[in-house]
């Protein structure tokens, strides 16, 4: 047996990814069941799957545990596929914590990849990796990467990149990236860069651009610029300008002000302003 540290991510004792293990767990001081896999090992296909690096498997409501593993070992990127398994302990928010997963409290992180769940409140700088779940939240800065989901909170500046789901909401600044889907809320300031899909919402502000697919909702103000597709919704104040390039999309557009609409969606392009009628 090795004295080598992996881990084992579940979910209601089960494997999480892949597989459908219930696992044996342990009671007390006593490891849980060893588990010994038949057949050629191969990495996501055959073995039991282990990790050095929990935080980038994990989920919100996952368990951790410690395992002892023996035989065969096949490594590939951020797992393990081993011969023979057994979990020898459940870890705690303060194990979790030293592994970069952050169930609760406050935390700062410059590098790696880390995980945050539950109430966990985090800011990134540098080039680290955050995947937040649940109600985390996330200040990310820098070349900061963020993917959210669930209820997650995410403030983005410099050139932070996010991924949104569910119904995470976005904030982002500068020149922050942003991805959103599912029914996500995006608020972009400054000259923010914003993606959205399937019911995803954007605010936009300043000289942030949107390029909006589905059925998302837009609303510009001040110099924001949309491109629009799909059954988008845009609602277009100030000096935003709007471009359209389905039919749908440009019976949807409303504007005020000075805005500017180009529906692209023909030849010529026809374009009409918030102060004419279109």
């Amino acid at each position: 047996m090795s004295s080598e540290k992996y881990y084992k991510i579940l979910m209601d004792g089960k494997s999480l990814h892949g597989g459908s293990l219930e696992w044996s767990l342990p009671k007390g001081d006593k490891p849980g069941e060893w588990y010994e896999a038949k057949g050629v090992l191969s990495l996501r296909d055959n073995g039991l799957h282990v990790t050095k690096t929990p935080a980038a498997w994990w989920a919100d409501g996952a368990e951790c545990f410690e395992v002892e593993w023996d035989g065969e070992k096949i490594d590939g990127d951020n797992m393990a596929v081993v011969r023979k398994c057994r979990l020898v302990r459940m870890l705690t928010d303060e194990d979790l914590c030293r592994l970069g997963i952050f169930r609760s409290g406050s935390h700062e992180v410059k590098g790696g990849t880390v995980a945050a769940s539950g109430s966990a409140c985090v800011r990134a700088t540098g080039s680290a990796s955050v995947a937040a779940y649940g109600s985390a939240s996330v200040d990310a800065y820098g070349s900061v990467s963020v993917t959210a989901y669930g209820s997650a909170s995410v403030i983005a500046f410099d050139y932070a990149s996010v991924r949104a789901y569910d119904y995470a909401d976005v904030r982002a600044y500068i020149s922050a990236s942003v991805r959103a889907c599912d029914y996500a809320n995006v608020t972009a300031y400054g000259s923010a860069s914003v993606i959205v899909n399937d019911y995803a919402s954007a605010t936009a502000y300043d000289y942030a651009s949107v390029a909006a697919y589905g059925s998302a909702i837009v609303i510009a103000y001040d110099y924001a610029s949309v491109r629009a597709y799909g059954s988008t919704s845009v609602r277009a104040q100030s000096h935003s300008t709007v471009n359209t390039y389905s039919d749908s999309a440009k019976q949807n557009v409303k504007m005020k002000g000075h805005a500017v609409h180009i529906d692209r969606s023909v030849l010529p392009p026809v374009i009409s302003t918030g102060w004419t009628k279109s």
